[in-house]
């Protein structure tokens, strides 16, 4: 039952995010299920009570930038072992996305310098990124291959900068 539930929670999911992501979403959980799941209305009846089909459908979308926690929140995957196993796969996805992204950002003002100069500039950036597109999460959205360190919005936010 808890499978079920959360292929549910899914296919809302990915109907949230914006339409590059949804787009994108649906297009890797066709490829991924060989084209038997072509709208978020075929996810459920796709996964039924498998944890290897949710498995395969959450981790497609996790890959287009689904957030692991609207696929599988927490509290229903503490419900069933096998949903737990499904998060830590599409966390790893989502980790590896996360890395692919910093590997790609510009780490020419690290977040370990503590040089005036470096902190002005790194505060600017952020600023001029939260002017634009008004949180992290949309910037992150609009740019999956790197741009602004996350650690920069981490150090923004720890310095007790608002915007």
């Amino acid at each position: 039952m808890a499978i079920a539930q959360a292929a549910v929670a899914a296919g809302s999911a990915v109907v949230k995010y914006a339409p590059q992501v949804y787009n994108r979403g649906m297009e890797l959980v066709s490829k991924a299920t060989s084209g038997r799941v072509k709208t978020v209305g075929d996810i459920t009846n796709f996964v039924k009570d498998d944890p290897r089909k949710l498995s395969v459908v959450a981790g497609a979308l996790a890959s287009a930038g689904v957030s692991p926690d609207d696929l599988i929140p927490r509290d229903l995957a503490a419900l069933n072992p096998q949903l737990m196993q499904v998060r830590a796969t599409i966390e790893r996805v989502a980790g590896g996305m996360r890395d692919q992204y910093d590997r790609g950002s510009d780490q020419s003002v690290a977040a370990t310098d503590s040089d005036t100069a470096k902190d002005v500039l790194r505060k600017q950036r952020v600023e001029a990124v939260l002017a634009v597109y008004g949180t992290p999460e949309k910037y992150f959205l609009c740019h999956p291959n790197g741009g602004v360190p996350r650690a920069d919005f981490s150090w923004y936010k720890s310095m007790g900068f608002r915007r």
